[in-house]
Order: C-alpha cells, then sequence, then structure tokens
C-alpha cells in the first residue's frame, strides 16, 4: 500500500503528528496551513495503523475495491520512484469485491475525498471484515429502509423528531445520484421550503456520507 506526498522524506523518525506537521511544512512551504494540517493527519493514520488491521482500497477506473490485511509496519523505500516511497506491506485477502455488492452508506465512506481515511460508522469494521471473508456486505445494526420520497421523509422528521439516512439516500429522494455542490444546494433549498428541518443538514451533507435529518 503506497501513499504518496513525493516531496515528503522518511517519516520512520516521527514519533507524533505534531512531528510529521514539521516535516510536511519544510516539504510545502507555500501551502495553506489547514491544508498542511489536513495532510498531516491523513499520514499520521498511514503510518501508525497496527499490523493485521484491514484495509480498503477502491481500484481506479474499476468498479471494484480490494480488501487487504496489514502485514508490516510503516517502511520508507527512498530508491523507489517519487510518489512510491511511503509504504506498508500488505496481503490482499480479496480484490475484486463489486462496489454494487457494498451498501450506499459504506460504499460512500469508502469513497471519501481523503487519500487515507478511517472507516469507523455504522458498524464498518465488522463489515469490512465479513466482506474480506464473503465478499457479502451484511449492513448494519438498526438499519431501516430510506423514505420513499420528500414527503416520507417530512413525515418521519415529525413522528420521530430526527431522522438518520445516507446522504446518497437523501439526494436519492428528488432523484439524484452524485452528490455535487449543485445537488447539495438543491436538496438544501428543498428541505428548507418545508419549513419543519433544521438549517444544518447543508453543511454535513457536504462533508458526511451519512446525515441526521432533525425537525
Amino acid at each position: 500500500m503506497i501513499a504518496g506526498w513525493e516531496e515528503v522524506g522518511d517519516l520512520s523518525g516521527c514519533t507524533s503528528i505534531a512531528d510529521v506537521g514539521d516535516v510536511l511544512a519544510q516539504a510545502y512551504p507555500d501551502e495553506l496551513p489547514g491544508r498542511v494540517d489536513n495532510w498531516k493527519h491523513q499520514l499520521w493514520r498511514f503510518i501508525t495503523m497496527e499490523t493485521g488491521d484491514l484495509v480498503v482500497m477502491p481500484r481506479k477506473f474499476l468498479k471494484v475495491v480490494a480488501i487487504g490485511r496489514l502485514t508490516g509496519g510503516y517502511e520508507y523505500r527512498s530508491e523507489a520512484a517519487a510518489g512510491f516511497r511511503h509504504t506498508r506491506k500488505v496481503e490482499w485477502v480479496r480484490t475484486q469485491i463489486e462496489r454494487a455488492a457494498i451498501s450506499g452508506d459504506l460504499r460512500d465512506s469508502i469513497g471519501a475525498f481523503l487519500t487515507v481515511s478511517e472507516l469507523r460508522r455504522r458498524d464498518a469494521a465488522l463489515r469490512v471484515e465479513t466482506l474480506a471473508q464473503t465478499g457479502v456486505d451484511p449492513g448494519y445494526k438498526g438499519a431501516v429502509e430510506p423514505p420513499t420520497d420528500p414527503k416520507a421523509l417530512e413525515q418521519d422528521v415529525r413522528d420521530e423528531g430526527t431522522r438518520q439516512l445516507t446522504a446518497r439516500d437523501l439526494i436519492g429522494l428528488w432523484g439524484w445520484q452524485r452528490r455535487t455542490v449543485d445537488v447539495i444546494g438543491l436538496v438544501d433549498r428543498e428541505l428548507a421550503a418545508r419549513h419543519c428541518f433544521s438549517d444544518h443538514v447543508l453543511s454535513q451533507m457536504a462533508r458526511d456520507a451519512s446525515v441526521t435529518v432533525p425537525r
């Protein structure tokens, strides 16, 4: 498993996330502090994951994901080409799991914008373990079918006070599949027009794979 950041040297001597931040700041002196802060969390996660942890890698240009198990610690390969030097050894358990076999909430988390992120929501660890063993996503405890249309969502919120569903399911109520800025704005305006929803769904939908729609 390889992380990029080709301008960054060996991170083996980093004993804290602050150390990683210092290395990044030296490698990218012109980058915005917020971006460097984002990167340091990703790289710290990459070098500190424990041997035995499962990793999930979406395979670019293919409609499949691969799942493997870490078999070694962080290694910096100075002789490798730039962009291929930060590595972790992995035993790939399954390399051809169809994305369609993974429930939408977990699929959205796997497709996060971050290069390195932790899957933690909705029994993610157990589900990835099951996917590695069987190729089947068992879903999460407490999962319920999404509402069928905006009116059904409104009724759910009126009855229960809140409704949790994936961002994919939420935009799907308006016939959309991809979560773009324009779609987020449209759904936010639609919710606001119904006068029964809280006003912070927009930022949550832009950030997270799951959304809680409160009254």
